[in-house]
């Protein structure tokens, strides 16, 4: 589990780069942000990712695939 969840990061979320290397990363929060933009590819292609954080950003973007994705407030 990594949470970056409540520490005002302003940005677009970055394609590819080390959060490609989090192969067995089941859980990320990153909510209560200010991130903006499309969910990157490199977040789909996660092989452990099960439940995703994303509360009160400014995202877009399809998590179908994700057992467990609470994109409220975007």
């Amino acid at each position: 589990m990594l949470s970056l969840a409540d520490n005002d990061i302003s940005s677009v979320l970055p394609n590819g780069g080390s959060v490609s290397y989090l192969l067995s990363l089941q859980e990320l929060n990153l909510s209560n942000n200010a991130l903006a933009g499309r969910l990157p590819p490199a977040l789909y292609r996660l092989p452990s990712l099960a439940v995703l954080g994303l509360t009160n950003n400014y995202l877009i973007g399809d998590l179908a695939a994700l057992e467990g994705v609470d994109l409220s407030a975007n």
